[in-house]
């Protein structure tokens, strides 16, 4: 095992991420030492379970964490940590047993998101990533039989379970939740919060020059992914997601999402606006239909958990619900 303290970000997936790596725990300023190497993810989420030596790893993860003479506190930032969304989070628990076994002291941060906003940006990025799925399909409409291939489940956004499950493991003072809107509605007191929490000291300053303007990773525009989305299937390079496209173009996803890209700022906003409304509502309504008030109970109890009213940004919560100080 691994004495040292580090902040280990898990994610999820779309909760802003890419600006955290960039700007926080990349910064040399921010007290953080960026330590997510691009061997840690083979090393930890990789291995077949019951090949996993948790000695093994401890020793090869030694070798490579960063000397913390300055004070700073080692960051490893990997959303894969929280389970992929695109395989239902299958191996999450998994994982959270294996970080328990490899760091004892760490302090967690999660992100998490209102449930349908989260969906609909997941399925953005499943499109981007060469996936060949409808909404409908994606979501696992109508629902397939049997469990032998890992799919999208609906399960893995319900987040109290897996902030229990890390809450048990690390103690509920080594776990910090923090719901994206935040970051959307007041960025400097969502950064603050992972500062004190990480054991940063005197950030006031640091924090009041971050770019919290700044758009990394963006997503493309709903046209573009409709698009996307009718020629994967046809043209796209083989992938995990898209195993078997029916011409031989081979057509790579990165190349493709920069040609939407380019069409994207090209495109006047008059033309592009109005068709992007569109189909967002249209995608939004689908998935409003399918989720119904599933999250309402879990929500609820991920507000108790984590100690702040999710009401405040809107996730779908039981209409008794309320919350005080003491549920802290």
């Amino acid at each position: 095992m691994i004495s040292q303290n580090v902040l280990i970000a898990i994610g999820y997936f779309k909760t802003g991420s890419s600006w955290l790596d960039r700007h926080l725990f990349k910064n040399p300023s921010s007290g953080f030492i960026w330590w997510t190497v691009s061997s840690l993810q083979h090393q930890v989420v990789s291995p077949y379970p019951l090949a996993f030596d948790l000695a093994t790893c401890s020793k090869q993860i030694q070798r490579d964490l960063p000397s913390t003479s300055d004070d700073k506190v080692p960051v490893i930032a990997l959303e894969r940590l929280s389970g992929n969304p695109h395989s239902g989070g299958y191996d999450s628990k998994e994982i959270a047993d294996r970080l328990i076994g490899l760091f004892p002291k760490a302090r967690i941060l999660i992100v998490i998101r209102e449930q349908k906003q989260m969906i609909l940006s997941t399925y953005n990025q499943y499109v981007r990533a060469s996936g060949p799925c409808t909404l409908s399909n994606y979501m696992g409409q109508p629902p397939l039989r049997g469990d032998k291939i890992p799919l999208f489940k609906l399960d893995h956004f319900a987040y109290n379970f897996l902030i229990d499950y890390y809450q048990k493991l690390f103690g509920s003072s080594n776990v910090l939740v923090l719901p994206y809107e935040q970051f959307r509605i007041d960025p400097k007191s969502f950064v603050s919060q992972i500062l004190a929490f990480s054991g940063i000291k005197d950030f006031t300053a640091f924090v009041e020059t971050l770019p919290y303007r700044d758009s990394v990773n963006s997503s493309l525009s709903w046209m573009a992914t409709l698009l996307m989305r009718t020629l994967n299937p046809l043209i796209m390079n083989r992938s995990q997601l898209n195993p078997s496209p029916l011409l031989p173009f081979q057509v790579s996803h990165p190349q493709f999402v920069s040609y939407l890209q380019e069409l994207d700022r090209k495109l006047p906003p008059a033309i592009i606006e109005p068709f992007n409304s569109s189909i967002k509502s249209k995608l939004m309504a689908e998935i409003t239909e399918v989720v119904g008030h599933r999250y309402q109970e879990s929500n609820a109890i991920t507000s108790k958990l984590i100690g702040i009213d999710l009401s405040q940004y809107k996730y779908d919560l039981p209409a008794n619900y309320s919350f005080s100080a003491s549920h802290v």
